[in-house]
C-alpha cells in the first residue's frame, strides 16, 4: 500500500517554470525565515519608497510570501495542529549600491545588490541603530526592538499585517524614536559638532546620558548650539 501525501510543496529560483495547473499562488517562504524566534524581512526597491516620492511603498515582485503552515517539531514529531507563522515580520530596502556586487540599475557606477537577502541586512542595521541609541547590547530586548520596528512600518498593501510585506516598510527614524519613548530616555537635539552644519533642534543629533551618538564626549552647550566638545 503507498500511501499517496497530502501535501506537496516545491521552491523553484527561475522564471522558466509556468505553472499550468493548481497554481494555489501559495506562500513561499522556506527555512529559517519561518523559525518561530525569526525576524523575516521582505523586499522592496529603494527607489519605490517615499523617499523616493513613492507612498505607498512597493514590494518587490520577488519577494518571498510568509502563511506556511509548519507541520513538525524540530524533534521530527507531529503538530496535533499546524502553525502558521505571520511571516514576514515587516520590508526592508533593497537594491542600493554596492562597490562589487550586482548590476548598476541607475548608471551611476555602482552596482545594485536585490533581493532580501539585500534587505535583510538594512533590518539588521536599524536594530543595530536602536540598540546603539539606548545605551548599548542587552538594554533593549528583542522583543521591545521587534515592537518598535513593527509598530512604526509604513503600511505598504492590506492595513495592518499581510503575507507579503509583514506589517509594512521599516521606518529607520521612527523605530529609533519609538524604542528611545518605550525606555524612556532623555533626548537632546542639536548639538551636533560644527562639521555637521547642525543649526535647527529639529536637525541635531540624539544624545543619551552616557555619551552623545557620534561622539564619545557629552555636549555641555544649549540645544540648537553646535558643540565644539562633541568630536
Amino acid at each position: 500500500t503507498i500511501n499517496l501525501p497530502g501535501l506537496v510543496k516545491y521552491v523553484y529560483f527561475t522564471d522558466a517554470l509556468e505553472i499550468e495547473e493548481f497554481d494555489t499562488r501559495s506562500g513561499s517562504s522556506y527555512g529559517h525565515a519561518n523559525a518561530a524566534s525569526a525576524l523575516a524581512v521582505g523586499a522592496a526597491f529603494y527607489a519605490d519608497t517615499p523617499g523616493y516620492g513613492v507612498s505607498p511603498p512597493i514590494p518587490e515582485p520577488f519577494t518571498s510570501a510568509g502563511g506556511i503552515s509548519i507541520l513538525m517539531r524540530p524533534d521530527g514529531s507531529r503538530f496535533f495542529r499546524p502553525q502558521t507563522r505571520t511571516t514576514p515580520d515587516f520590508t526592508a530596502v533593497d537594491g542600493t549600491n554596492t562597490t562589487f556586487f550586482g548590476q548598476d540599475v541607475e548608471g551611476d557606477g555602482f552596482p545594485n545588490f536585490f533581493g532580501t537577502s539585500a534587505a535583510a541586512p538594512h533590518a539588521a542595521a536599524v536594530a543595530a541603530l536602536m540598540m546603539e541609541v539606548v545605551g548599548g547590547p542587552g538594554v533593549a530586548t528583542p522583543a521591545q526592538i521587534r515592537t518598535s520596528l513593527v509598530q512604526t512600518s509604513i503600511n505598504m498593501l492590506a492595513p495592518g499585517f499581510d503575507n507579503d510585506t509583514g506589517w509594512g516598510l521599516i521606518d529607520a527614524q521612527s523605530a529609533v524614536d519609538h524604542i528611545v519613548g518605550v525606555l524612556g530616555l532623555p533626548k537632546d537635539y542639536g548639538d551636533a559638532p560644527n562639521s555637521y552644519g547642525t543649526s535647527l533642534e529639529a536637525d541635531g543629533a540624539r544624545h543619551e546620558k552616557r555619551k552623545p551618538i557620534l561622539g564619545e564626549q557629552r555636549d555641555t552647550e544649549p540645544n540648537a548650539v553646535p558643540s565644539s566638545n562633541a568630536l
